[in-house]
């Protein structure tokens, strides 16, 4: 264990000043101007803080904390394997953190962890059937408001931005997605819809987000103008 943490302790000594870990605020250099002289000058830029993606067992967002994990952590050879594990372990939360409770953190427990969390989760077949699942059983809006539109637009198409991820044909689904949608839309926004693509020989789904997002600009910017 004194080898470990003198390992650790080093690799910690070894990025200080500039950054406390590979995710704390860092200096970056940069050589942006000419001085009189001709030659560049350098500026420190201080960069904000990145806070680890958290995963709690939805699997609907389990594909954006694997990419964002395996960019920001796995992937880099800087950071040893206990660091690795105890960043992994610190970004598991609810159900995902149960399952590696009793996990010890040694180095060579970072490979077999992150092995049983990719064997637990990266399924495409249940991801599809989940994200699907979870499409249809979205919440209809009852209230009108344009927190409740904006709040069905942006989980409508996560969903469906996450099975396009998964290779699923989401482009070819105009009239399943599209009527789907309509089904939990507010009169008033259907309404006005119709209106707008009355010329329109069939509903494109494309087409319906980009009118709801216009539709959630407009009514929070009358919101505005109206205090």
């Amino acid at each position: 264990m004194d080898s470990v943490y003198r390992k650790v302790k080093g690799f910690l000594l070894q990025k200080q000043p500039c950054e406390a870990n590979p995710l704390n605020a860092s200096i970056l250099q940069a050589n942006s101007s000419l001085n009189s002289t001709g030659n560049f000058g350098s500026i420190n830029v201080r960069l904000p803080k990145i806070d680890l993606p958290t995963f709690d067992g939805d699997t609907t967002k389990w594909l954006t904390f694997r990419d964002r994990f395996v960019a920001m952590i796995d992937s880099s050879a800087d950071i040893p394997s206990i660091l690795k594990l105890q960043y992994l372990l610190s970004s598991l939360k609810s159900e995902a953190a149960l399952l590696f409770e009793h996990t010890t953190l040694t180095a060579d427990n970072y490979a077999t962890t992150w092995a049983a969390l990719l064997k637990r989760y990266d399924n495409p077949r249940m991801l599809v059937r989940d994200y699907y699942r979870t499409l249809h059983h979205l919440p209809a809006m009852h209230e009108g408001s344009v927190d409740e539109l904006a709040q069905l637009v942006d989980e409508f198409t996560r969903h469906v931005n996450g099975l396009r991820k998964l290779k699923e044909p989401v482009d070819n689904w105009d009239t399943p997605l599209t009527t789907l949608l309509f089904f939990k839309l507010d009169s008033s926004t259907i309404l006005a819809w119709e209106k707008h693509s009355s010329a329109s020989p069939k509903d494109k789904y494309s087409d319906l987000i980009d009118f709801l997002q216009d539709r959630i600009r407009i009514l929070r910017s009358s919101q505005t103008l109206a205090k």
